[in-house]
């Protein structure tokens, strides 16, 4: 049988597939976003006009907003009418939706299509058998409220839909915690009608391998027609940055695909010796102008002599892994310093997709877009980020694709006994969340769940096993508070560590540690910074706080204090040279996370970090002062009489990804940084650090001579790389004192 292409629509079957920067395979797409199309009907009442996604049905960005609890009882009705173009004889049609938050039943002309449970992952509903193309339908979408899957009361039962980090106001049965959320409910992201060739590829995993130095990759081919059909996938390889690499050729995959069945066809594996040049990197340590290795993989599926159906993928060439107490990104060691946040306490409702901070750069429009974001992170230090409970829109992928920042996706479940394991629905959230995610080289390992509590008793820990089905090419991890095992292992074998929150700062390299969550406060960043030279002292493999997005609501495009929704810390906007950027507490924050950090141990060890609460703190540093701008460091101040000997532990971090030879220069200065040189100092080394790692160096000399009763004695460290001064620590000083004086 010959399928026959509308000659208008040829260019757009080749076109709509290589133009994208991530991936496409629809022969023609359609984004039934609208602000005018669509209406809405809540709990069976009276249509009313609705825009869509525009943020969700009770986001503040509709007119009038419906509330979230109040407003709806059990469920709203979308409808409106599409028209299904004619694309393909033969085509497949379908509807993509982002997400709708908790479930939804989707109809063609009142004809039940598909259901979907689950919040805030993309699904889509096959309408090929219910729209005819080139005609006029009717899509109506029932989208659930939350409370349609639990008790009367809120509570979470043995039939529910996981539940997000969603905490409206007057909700309090819901959960106990004060804060307000902007959780958006019914359809968000995106809704979009796309058409197929009768015979397609809908997806495609590139998976590399740096150990092996080679490349496979699986596509999947959908045969909608009646009868068996043969295809030929011939791949080729370009580059996205336009390198000029000399790529491998890849190898065609012929293969039968059973009619109305999908198939699974591996690609290759090829030889990939292209060099760590070729590889996809983390931006560490930072470059402004820095952009990450990227590949095309460009998939032609013929059947006999005929084009059937043209794909692209883009992809990096990384393997991610973890040693016996840290992560590996190509075979190395790398410290992940992440950010905790959760969509729905940030700004806006939808905030993924509706903020700026997230979208694509518009520079008529003025907007920085999600680059500019991930680069703020990675200025402070900060390279990666846990999409707490949330699911990262594709372009929020592709920016950190390119920019080199490392995503951790956590599925959009919010744990503390709210959510209840179904077997039927919580493992098709992750299999979603990580089928969606899992092409995208940013992404370093996947959260599992957030703050799960009774893991195996109550069947949390089988999610590792769902995850894997989608991608085991990565590491997985539990976020939970309290004590609990350091590995958990699922019943198919699957493993994941376990990242504790608010805990003690324990030590040791026999194991991987991480704190998902710490140093909980409205205004404790500089809690946080210590906490991280403690933490990176002690080796943990990542730490986060909760979060910064809390001590700084503004600190992203188009977000402030006033529009922040979790306000349970309540941090007010910081001002740039007051407590913002070029302030004395995110330098030294800065500083704290920069990769080639120098730590005096002994100042180390007398500001203790101690337990309060829920968060920590340092002992010497009034909390008063950090608002203000001022930072007491060092807040232990060392006294050394003149002529006593003096001994001092450095420890010198090699956080970058490449070279391990370092030196340590050091030298004394009477009164400041910039005062006059007293102690000579010399350069220690080069000795040895592997990248990720660190080592400890020994400094002695002689207490020098004074006049005076007392005097300041600046100890001035340079960190030194390649014949480079990468870190400088100044602000380190000692009290001589002359009692002859």
């Amino acid at each position: 049988m010959i399928y026959v292409l509308d000659k208008a629509i040829v260019g757009v079957l080749v076109c709509a597939a290589l133009t994208s920067a991530g991936f496409a395979s629809a022969a023609k797409t359609i984004d039934l976003a609208s602000e005018t199309a669509w209406t809405l009907s809540v709990d069976g009442g009276r249509p009313c006009a609705i825009k869509v996604p525009g943020g969700g049905w009770n986001s503040d960005l509709q007119s009038p907003r419906i509330d979230t609890m109040e407003g709806v009882k059990d469920h709203v009705i979308y409808q409106r009418k599409i028209d299904v173009p004619k694309v393909i004889d033969g085509q497949v049609t379908k509807i993509l939706f982002g997400a709708v938050n908790y479930g939804a039943e989707v109809y063609i002309d009142d004809k039940l299509v598909t259901t979907h449970a689950g919040p805030q992952v993309p699904f889509e509903a096959d309408i090929t058998k219910f729209a005819a193309p080139g005609r006029k339908h009717v899509l109506k979408v029932k989208a659930y409220h939350r409370r349609h899957y639990h008790g009367p009361d809120g509570k979470a039962k043995a039939c529910s839909v996981p539940v997000g980090f969603d905490f409206p106001a007057g909700s309090k049965s819901w959960s106990h915690w004060a804060g307000n959320t902007k959780q958006a409910y019914g359809i968000t992201v995106s809704i979009k009608l796309a058409a197929y060739p009768p015979v397609y590829i809908s997806d495609v995993f590139v998976t590399p391998s740096v150990s092996e130095k080679s490349l496979k990759a699986y596509a999947w081919v959908h045969n909608s027609t009646g009868e068996n059909v043969t295809v030929t996938l011939a791949g080729k390889l370009s580059s996205w940055n336009k390198g000029a690499w000399k790529y491998p050729a890849i190898p065609a995959a012929t293969c039968e695909i059973p009619a109305g069945a999908a198939k699974k066809v591996l690609i290759g594996p090829v030889k990939w010796s292209l060099g760590e040049k070729s590889y996809w990197w983390p931006n560490i340590p930072f470059r402004e102008d820095y952009t990450a290795a990227l590949h095309y993989l460009d998939l032609d599926m013929r059947r006999g002599d005929e084009a059937a159906h043209k794909y692209r993928r883009r992809f990096g060439f990384v393997e991610w892994g973890q040693g016996k107490y840290y992560y590996t990104v190509n075979g190395v060691r790398v410290n992940q310093y992440s950010d905790s946040t959760c969509e729905s306490q940030m700004s806006y409702y939808d905030c993924y997709s509706t903020s700026a901070a997230f979208g694509r750069p518009d520079r008529a429009g003025g907007r920085l877009g999600c680059p500019e974001t991930w680069r703020r992170y990675l200025r402070i230090g900060i390279n990666m980020n846990r999409i707490c409970c949330s699911t990262p829109t594709e372009y929020m992928m592709e920016a950190a694709d390119e920019v080199g920042f490392m995503l951790m996706p956590e599925s959009p479940l919010w744990g503390n006994r709210t959510s209840v394991y179904n077997p039927d629905v919580t493992p098709k959230v992750v299999r979603a969340l990580v089928r969606h995610c899992r092409s995208h080289p940013s992404v370093a390992r996947y959260s599992v769940f957030n703050e799960v509590q009774d893991i195996r008793k109550k069947g949390w820990h089988k999610l590792i096993d769902a995850a894997r089905l989608e991608d085991d090419t990565r590491p997985f991890s539990f976020d939970r508070q309290g004590d609990a095992a350091n590995v958990i292992v699922a019943p198919k074998g699957g493993r994941a560590a376990v990242m504790r929150h608010y805990r003690a700062i324990e030590g040791g390299k026999n194991i991987l540690r991480g704190m998902g969550e710490c140093c909980w406060g409205t205004d404790e960043m500089a809690q946080f910074a210590f906490a991280a030279r403690e933490f990176r002292m002690k080796d943990y493999a990542y730490f986060s706080p909760w979060s910064w997005i809390n001590y700084w609501p503004n600190f992203l495009e188009g977000m402030s204090h006033a529009k922040h929704a979790w306000k349970a810390n309540n941090a007010p906007d910081r001002v740039d040279g007051v407590n913002g950027w070029r302030s004395p507490v995110v330098s030294f924050t800065q500083k704290s996370l920069h990769p080639f950090l120098l730590i005096d141990h002994a100042i180390r060890r007398k500001q203790p970090l101690t337990r309060r609460g829920s968060s920590y703190t340092v002992a010497l540093l009034p909390k008063r002062k950090i608002g203000e701008g001022s930072l007491p460091w060092p807040g232990y101040v060392p006294e050394y009489r003149t002529g006593a000997a003096i001994g001092r532990k450095i420890e010198v971090f090699n956080g970058a990804l490449r070279g391990d030879r370092m030196s340590l220069r050091w030298s004394g200065r009477w009164d400041s940084p910039t005062g006059e040189a007293i102690v000579k100092g010399g350069v220690i080394g080069p000795f040895e650090v592997q990248p990720g790692f660190h080592a400890t160096q020994t400094i002695e000399f002689t207490a020098p001579k004074s006049k005076r009763p007392t005097r300041k004695l600046y100890l001035i460290l340079k960190s030194v790389k390649d014949g480079e001064t990468v870190f400088t620590e100044d602000a380190i000083y000692f009290n001589i004192v002359n009692p002859g004086v």
